[in-house]
C-alpha cells in the first residue's frame, strides 16, 4: 500500500518526471504561489521506500487548483496509487476551502502535464466545455466527519423517547 504525504517546494529540487524527464522549477511562480497559499505544492506516494507517484497543483482562479504534473511509476499503474494521489490533494484543498481541481486531459498521448482522460473520469473528474479540460468539483466530494457523526448519534440517542416499563402485575406465572 502506498503512503501519501504532502510535498513542499524544497522536495522538488532536481526531481524530474520519469516519463519526459522535465524538471519542476521550485521557483516557478505557480509553485511559489501554492507553497505560500497552502503550505505545500502537491502530494507524493511512496511504496517500499521508493517514489511511486506525484501530483503537483498550483492555484488557479476562483478557489480552484490546476494540476501541474501527475505521474505514477509505470509498474504501479492501475494499482490505486493515482487515486490515492488525487484523494490526498482533494483532502488538502478542501481544508483550504478550495472548490475545484481542473486538469488538462489527453486522449491519445498522455503526459505528466496532461494525464489520461479515462483516469480523470475514473477518479471523479467530469469533462468541461471542451474535451481537454476536466474538473473535479470538491463541493460534491464526500468528507468523513466521524467525530461530528458520533456526537450527532449521541444527541439523537439522548432525546429518543424511552418506553415506560411494563407493570409488574401483568406477568403471570404458570404452575
Amino acid at each position: 500500500m502506498a503512503e501519501v504525504a504532502f510535498l513542499g517546494r524544497p522536495a522538488l529540487a532536481g526531481v524530474g518526471c520519469p516519463y519526459c524527464a522535465a524538471l519542476v522549477d521550485p521557483e516557478d511562480a505557480g509553485i511559489v504561489a501554492a507553497q505560500q497559499s497552502w503550505g505545500w505544492v502537491g502530494v507524493a506516494a511512496t511504496a517500499d521506500g521508493r517514489l511511486a507517484g506525484r501530483l503537483l497543483v498550483v492555484p488557479a482562479e476562483d478557489r480552484t487548483a490546476l494540476v501541474r504534473s501527475l505521474w505514477v511509476a509505470p509498474a504501479l499503474v492501475r494499482s490505486g496509487v493515482g487515486t490515492r494521489l488525487v484523494q490526498g490533494v482533494a483532502a488538502g484543498l478542501l481544508r483550504r476551502d478550495l472548490r475545484a481541481v481542473v486538469a488538462v486531459a489527453s486522449r491519445r498521448h498522455p503526459t505528466c502535464q496532461a494525464p489520461p482522460r479515462d483516469f480523470l473520469r475514473a477518479v471523479g473528474f467530469s469533462r468541461g466545455l471542451d474535451e481537454k479540460l476536466w474538473r473535479l468539483d470538491l463541493d460534491l466530494t464526500v468528507v468523513e466527519r466521524p467525530r461530528l457523526l458520533t456526537a450527532f448519534e449521541r444527541f439523537v440517542e439522548a432525546i429518543r423517547p424511552v418506553a415506560p416499563p411494563e407493570p409488574a402485575g401483568r406477568a403471570t406465572r404458570e404452575s
